[in-house]
């Protein structure tokens, strides 16, 4: 599979634009890793080459959603 090529961040009015885009890409890939781990099966490193990032990164997100989704339960009294 070919890996996602991430956009270069733009120079001058796009930024804000660009910068939102970002925020709401990086939700896609937290709900992409989350399943891609779950429900596929996949390796950190695995889910990496699939959407053209290091596994660090992949793990930093995997981290990031579990912590969401976690203190989520707990606002709803699901612990």
């Amino acid at each position: 599979m070919t890996p996602l090529r991430r956009p270069q961040p733009p120079r001058g009015a796009h930024r804000t634009r660009w910068a939102c885009h970002r925020l709401v890409t990086s939700a896609c890939f937290e709900r992409l890793v989350l399943g891609l781990y779950y429900d596929e099966g996949l390796t950190l490193a695995e889910i990496g080459g699939v959407i053209g990032l290091t596994e660090s990164r992949v793990s930093q997100l995997h981290t990031r959603s579990v912590l969401s989704l976690r203190s989520r339960m707990r606002s709803a009294g699901l612990d």
